[in-house]
């Protein structure tokens, strides 16, 4: 029963990070809006670009959380199917950086 219990409460902390990213990325691009109908452009593009950015990693972070909570489940399968995820992920964002 506790082992259920835990991974019910780490699922819940993925599916929190999920939604921080979520909200969080709205909350700035809303700001970006603000600002830039406020007439500050500059300010505008630095918030736009911040919750962009934040949008995009989120995925990234739900990986790394869900990796987290195999390590600390011990699952050996699936620790090793999140670091084979998670270094797609990276290396091919390294890739579309140098390619681009």
């Amino acid at each position: 029963m506790s082992e259920n219990k835990t991974s019910a409460n780490s699922e819940r902390y993925v599916a929190l990070v999920l939604r921080v990213g979520a909200y969080g990325s709205f909350v700035l691009l809303l700001v970006a809006i603000a600002f830039s109908l406020a007439g500050i452009p500059d300010a505008a593009l630095i918030f736009a670009k911040v919750g962009v950015i934040f949008l995009m990693a989120t995925p990234t972070v739900r990986i790394i959380a869900a990796l987290a909570m195999y390590i600390s489940e011990r699952d050996k399968t699936m620790i090793l199917v999140s670091l084979g995820v998670l270094t797609i992920v990276i290396v091919s964002s390294l890739l579309g950086l140098k390619l681009h």
